[in-house]
């Protein structure tokens, strides 16, 4: 008993009439007859009580009818279902994020892919920098976005923004600030909140400007330099991207005079590894925010 034997058999319980179904199926009368009495015998049983007009169903047959009607739609509803994760029209996508991706270039992102592709779900790892591209080596995701400083020795790259850093802290720290830039002797002796893979910059700026700034907390995510700031613990030195993210009026941030400092975010893929069809498209799609 396969899927196509089945099939028949619903095109003649659903048409009453071996003569009608065969006109619906497009094959002549006697390859279908044949079809059904070699289904009645692997079964070992009568299927139909054939009338001089129309054949009706024995009591094996209606249960026959339901279970190859469930069987039949499952098979063909997996079948679309594959095709379309081939196609890369659903399944699912594992991305890893930066928690400092600005919520803007986020949502336009994801707001365009799932536009388009409604039925593909995502698995999004927040981490940092270096601990998303250990879970892209161990294969625990098929992309990822990340910021620099970083090394990439094998992944394949696309930019997709250009940040400027930015000063960021409660309005008393700017208060004698005139300029729109701020210069690198605003920062002498203030407490600074920096993100521990920016510390060596930062202090290679400062030093040649011969700058001395406090550095109050140094510590692994973008985000948390943002809140602590905003408790007013400092100044903190983030991407220009998430600066928005606290809506607060005591709150003010400003860039620094220091073009060399911007920080820039690429998607990241290892080409040598199986790119699922979904990740495929999203891939693809990126290219449309891709900095040339």
């Amino acid at each position: 008993m396969d899927i196509k034997s089945l099939q028949y058999f619903i095109a003649v319980v659903e048409s009453t009439s071996i003569t009608k179904a065969a006109k619906a199926l497009h094959i002549s009368q006697p390859p279908l007859s044949h079809q059904l009495k070699q289904l009645e015998v692997e079964l070992g049983t009568r299927l139909f009580d054939r009338g001089p007009r129309c054949i009706t169903l024995t009591s094996a047959g209606e249960t026959l009818y339901h279970r190859a009607k469930n069987i039949v739609d499952y098979t063909e509803e997996t079948c679309r279902e594959i095709k379309s994760i081939g196609d890369g029209n659903s399944g699912h996508i594992s991305i890893g994020m930066i928690s400092s991706l600005s919520s803007n270039l986020l949502s336009d992102i994801l707001s365009q892919f799932c536009s388009k592709y409604p039925n593909v779900q995502f698995d999004i790892h927040e981490h940092n920098t270096y601990d998303l591209i250990e879970s892209l080596d161990n294969n625990l995701i098929e992309l990822a976005f990340v910021r620099t400083p970083f090394d990439n020795n094998h992944f394949s790259q696309m930019l997709l923004l250009k940040e400027p850093l930015v000063a960021y802290g409660h309005s008393s720290f700017f208060s004698d600030v005139s300029e729109l830039l701020l210069e690198a002797d605003f920062f002498q002796g203030k407490p600074l909140i920096i993100y521990r893979r920016w510390k060596y910059i930062l202090d290679e700026y400062f030093k040649s400007e011969k700058v001395s700034p406090v550095y109050r907390c140094i510590n692994d995510d973008a985000k948390s330099s943002l809140l602590l700031a905003s408790s007013g613990q400092g100044i903190a030195i983030i991407p220009a991207g998430i600066a928005n993210i606290i809506h607060d009026d005591a709150m003010r941030y400003l860039p620094m005079d220091a073009a060399h400092l911007a920080t820039e975010v690429y998607a990241i893929w290892d080409s040598e590894r199986y790119i699922s069809p979904a990740a495929s498209n999203f891939l693809q799609m990126l290219e449309s925010f891709e900095i040339n």
